[in-house]
Parts: C-alpha cells; structure tokens; sequence
C-alpha cells in the first residue's frame, strides 16, 4: 500500500512553498487537499468528466469516503507529484488511490484513498457511471496490487 502502481499517471505536480506550511513547518493539510483535489480533476477530466461536459449534462461528483495514511511530510522546498490509479469501479460508485511523492527521491509521503460517485445536479442522486468514463476509468485500474 505504500508503493504506487507501476501503471500510475502523474495527475498532479506542485511545490511546497512557505505559505503552504502549518506551524510545525511541513506541509499544511490545505495544501495536501488541494493537490488532491487537483489531481482529481486531472483523474476525472482523463476520463471524459471535464469541466464542460458536467456543465452540459449538469453532472457534478462528490467524495464519500476518505481513507488517509501519512507515511512522511512535503518540507519548503520539495517538489511533489500525485500518481493516481483506480482502484475499484462499480455500477454507479468508484474507488481511486492518489500517492504524493518526493520528485526528489521517489518516496510516497501519504496515500488517499476516496470513493466517490458521480451525481444529477437537479435529481441530486448519484447516476450510472457512462459507459466511456468506465472504459477510460478501467484503463487506469491498478494492475500490479
């Protein structure tokens, strides 16, 4: 769990700043969700679910479930980048898995795993996954776990 697949996509790239610090001085949670929810957008938006076509069909997505695991901390000064994979697709609810990772020296420093849905903005209901997000999604399946 705390290596990424080999069949990962880079969704993401930052830097840790100053103003991305908290008081003990390593990267605030602010910023570790915001890279996350970057990389969601690349993840989703890799599958067909970009911006304008939740505007067309009036599709938005929400975060259910959150499973976070701290293995080291982002410092000033590091790059980092997110790996994303899919972990698990069903009729209308999916599982993926973010890693970030030191560019430095390839070390994952936390993982977030998410199920999430995707959902009718006026029904408010979660809908059936179309058919081309899940075979974009199942190209992106974690293969090697």
């Amino acid at each position: 769990p705390q290596n990424y697949s080999r069949d990962a996509f880079i969704s993401c790239k930052s830097a840790v700043n100053t103003w991305d610090l908290d008081h003990e001085a390593v990267g605030s949670s602010q910023f570790k969700i915001g890279c996350v929810s970057d990389a969601a957008t690349q993840l989703f938006t890799k599958c067909g679910v970009n911006h304008k076509w939740r505007a067309d069909y009036q599709i938005g997505s929400a975060a259910l479930d959150y499973i976070v695991r701290y293995y080291n901390y982002p410092t000033i000064g590091m790059a980092v980048s997110l790996k994303s994979n899919f972990i698990e697709i069903n009729e209308k609810s999916f599982k993926f898995c973010h890693h970030l990772i030191d560019d430095a020296s390839n070390r994952v420093l936390m993982d977030i795993q998410i199920v999430a849905v995707l959902f009718d903005l006026k029904k408010r209901v979660a809908i059936k996954l179309p058919k081309s997000f899940r075979k974009k999604a199942e190209a992106l399946l974690i293969k090697n776990q």
